[in-house]
């Protein structure tokens, strides 16, 4: 399936205006901003809890060595798939948008305010977009590329459950506000823009990520 740079443009800009949206309205808005701050409490009252070492040990899941490995087999399986211009495109795309994100953090260095959190907060100044989430959505989005179409389900499974665990797992850290993590996962549809017509299906799986985690924040912001 061939995509026309028109529906390629309009797909990038779509997905710059979402990610400019959020973050107006997450660093912007009072009534925002407080659903923010109990979205997180409600995640990090599990930080004491059982589920603190396995939610670390996720969060360390793409650490930059980890997630440039990750990258080093996708660019294998492409190129035994007997696809070089795969095996190109997926480092490039795992790079722009990782290296947009942390770009995005001091250019905007957004401060909320020493009143939005509880003490000992982890969440740093200018935390907005998600690295983590960037990455873990990139990952997910780079799986399905690289994966021939027979294992395109398992891969939109487990890129699914990655970011979705990534996600969930730095909000119970305190790594992140909520928005943050939507930030991040919005960050990944510019840099996607340079992947071939294969996309498509790749955006099944983004669509499966950000539905699951949007459906659970919905249900945490109505506690």
């Amino acid at each position: 399936m061939t995509r026309s740079p028109r529906i390629a443009l309009l797909a990038a800009l779509a997905g710059a205006v979402g990610l400019a949206t959020t973050g107006a309205i997450a660093l912007l808005l009072p009534f925002a901003q407080a659903h923010d701050r109990a979205t997180l409490e409600g995640f990090t009252a599990l930080s004491h809890t059982k589920a603190a070492p396995l939610a670390n040990t996720i969060g360390h899941l793409l650490d930059p060595s980890r997630y440039a490995l990750i990258g080093l087999v996708f660019v294998a399986i492409a190129l035994l798939r007997g696809r070089p211009r795969l095996a190109l495109v997926v480092p490039l795309v795992m790079l722009l948008a990782v290296a947009s994100a942390e770009l995005l953090k001091p250019l905007i260095d957004a401060t909320r305010g020493g009143d939005w959190l509880t003490a000992g907060s982890k969440v740093a100044i200018g935390s907005w977009p998600s690295g983590h989430a960037t990455a873990a959505m990139t990952v997910a989005l780079c799986g399905v590329l690289v994966s021939p179409s027979s294992m395109r389900p398992l891969a939109v499974a487990l890129g699914t459950t990655l970011t979705v665990g990534v996600s969930y797992s730095i909000l119970l850290l305190h790594w992140h506000f909520p928005s943050d993590v939507l930030g991040g996962l919005l960050q990944v549809a510019g840099a996607a823009e340079v992947a071939p017509a294969s996309f498509a299906a790749a955006a099944i799986g983004i669509a499966a990520i950000a539905g699951a985690f949007a459906t659970t924040l919905a249900f945490a912001l109505r506690r």
